[in-house]
């Protein structure tokens, strides 16, 4: 690893941070860089090796002011907001303004990832109003998950989902591994309050060839049945929740050329079997046997290819009518609010 020009690497680095919005972690850092070709003097192997080279390179490289800030979740410097006038505080409250922009919608539409490390990403895109980016606030709720739900934020979502009494779309991003479809499937099977529309009207007994092998009570696995009591669940019918990560989609040059890096999955992954007898027609003969299945990082995806993907999403059940109203009718609200504003700035001034 030592022998490795990291100058190289830093320099693809420091492309790949500046084709993002916002601030990346080191671990979303790490997965776009693995997914660089081998040949890019760039790429560096998916290893702990590397990710501690990676944090100790870039350290070094910003204490030198030659390296963007990362993010830091959860670390950042938090104080409370103050103002010096009752004019200053009217004015934030003017920027700040907005309506429920999710009005007149015929859906409430929750956009859900797996990554901790993608929240900053998915609010830069459809929570903040911005023209120079092309993003727009549309006020529905985002979540990432960081793993199997707590059931106190599984209650939550439910509570959410039942006060706002609109039928609930769940659209979800996450890894192309055993867990990372566990996970989803976990929060679906829990939350139980979606109502995304079936896929294809998809019946488990006429499955189409390409999504993988039919399933039944009889795996010939070692691991059959050890993390699910003697049932191994039909992952396919989760597929109507999710944005990303499909097993096409890692494959697909429109996302990525050459496709998403395919790293060996864990052995020690107790769903691996699950993953492997849903999946099995997309996986290589050596990533069956080996027992395993395979890894592809949703943090590999490429930020404008993620955006998209989730957009098209959005866009079969959004109203971009009824949003414009609500838009106008919000522009009217703060304009009268600049007008309290003025009147106040000019009672200070006298």
């Amino acid at each position: 690893m030592a022998r490795r020009d990291w100058s190289k690497v830093l320099a693809a680095a420091i492309r790949i941070i500046n084709s993002y919005d916002t601030r990346v972690t080191l671990r979303q850092l790490l997965y776009r860089l693995v997914s660089l070709p081998k040949t890019d003097p760039g790429w560096i192997p998916n290893t702990d090796n590397s990710y501690n080279y990676l944090s100790r390179k870039t350290a070094e490289a910003r204490r030198r002011g030659r390296f963007p800030t990362l993010s830091m979740l959860g670390k950042e410097i938090v104080q409370n907001r103050f103002w010096n006038s009752p004019a200053d505080v009217v004015e934030a409250a003017a920027n700040g303004y907005n309506l429920d922009r999710t009005e007149g919608q015929p859906y409430q539409i929750w956009l859900v990832i797996e990554k901790m490390a993608l929240i900053t990403q998915l609010r830069s895109w459809f929570r903040e109003d911005d023209d120079t980016r092309g993003t727009r606030d549309y006020g529905f709720p985002i979540l990432a998950l960081g793993g199997h739900a707590a059931q106190t934020r599984v209650d939550d979502v439910r509570r959410a989902v039942r006060r706002d009494g609109r039928p609930a779309i769940l659209l979800y991003a996450g890894d192309h591994d055993p867990s990372g479809w566990d996970i989803m499937r976990d929060f679906v099977d829990r939350t139980r309050c979606w109502a995304n529309p079936e896929l294809d009207d998809y019946d488990p007994d006429d499955q189409p060839e390409d999504m993988g092998p039919k399933l039944n009570n009889k795996v010939d696995s070692p691991n059959y049945g050890m993390e699910t009591g003697g049932r191994i669940p039909n992952l396919h019918l989760y597929r109507k929740y999710r944005v990303a990560l499909t097993p096409e989609q890692a494959d697909d040059d429109d996302i990525q050329e050459g496709g998403l890096p395919r790293n060996e999955g864990k052995p020690e992954d107790a769903r691996r079997s699950d993953f492997i007898a849903n999946f099995e027609d997309t996986l290589t003969d050596e990533e069956v046997e080996r027992g395993a299945g395979v890894q592809i990082e949703v943090d590999a995806i490429p930020p404008d290819q993620l955006r998209r993907l989730y957009q098209e999403a959005i866009d079969e059940y959004w109203d971009p009518d009824a949003f414009q109203e609500v838009l106008n009718a919000e522009e009217a609200d703060k304009e009268r609010l600049e007008e309290i504003v003025d009147m106040l700035r000019e009672e200070e001034a006298s």
